[in-house]
């Protein structure tokens, strides 16, 4: 008979999202000092190089200093206020970065840097990655599927064992609430 625990649903999950054609991919093999690394510290949550590089193919034409200026934007807390900042991000996500630049005329411009392509879905770097490890203020957390939409997480999957009777989303629910890592944003300049 096979064993059907949380590492099943996760392993299905990851399914599914292959099945929608995210790439997917076991956290560990892209950790620090992995030789597949995609970040740098366990406290980085954006995964640089695949933001940038969709950014770059979703705004062709823009030079590399307006899209780091973009995700610097990004990156910068205006809030201390988790609601307000989530609806900062939001913004950013479905409206663009605005990024002034100075035009060869002399006058100063701004245009939207577009983060995620929303007319072109297919034009985005869409991730799924399990067991991804995140410190945040010396606690380390691990959610079972962490993904991704163009190296930014969006979604956090924290996933139950069906078969175990004490396990409920109301108390996976309260403990992922008050431990789960902040992980829109990532730690300042760990790039």
């Amino acid at each position: 008979m096979t064993s059907f625990n949380e590492s099943t649903v996760e392993l299905a999950a990851l399914e599914y999202f292959r099945d929608l054609g995210y790439h997917t991919v076991f956290g560990p093999m892209i950790a620090p000092d992995e030789p597949g690394a995609e970040r740098t510290s366990f406290g980085q949550v954006y995964l640089y190089r695949r933001l940038r590089e969709a950014v770059r193919r979703i705004n062709p034409g823009v030079s590399a200093e307006l899209i780091d200026e973009a995700v610097k934007r990004l990156e910068r807390a205006e809030s201390q206020d988790q609601v307000e900042e989530n609806a900062r991000v939001h913004g950013l996500l479905t409206k663009g970065v605005p990024v002034e630049y100075r035009a060869l005329d002399g006058t100063l411009r701004t245009t939207s840097v577009w983060l995620v392509d929303l007319e072109r879905p297919d034009n985005n770097d869409w991730l799924a990655v399990n067991q991804f490890t995140i410190v945040e203020n010396g606690k380390n957390r691990r959610p079972d599927v962490l993904v991704f939409v163009n190296g930014l997480p969006l979604s956090l999957l924290e996933l139950k064992n069906p078969a175990d009777e004490k396990a409920t989303l109301r108390t996976r629910g309260t403990r992922s609430r008050h431990t789960a890592p902040t992980s829109r944003r990532c730690s300042r300049r760990t790039r």
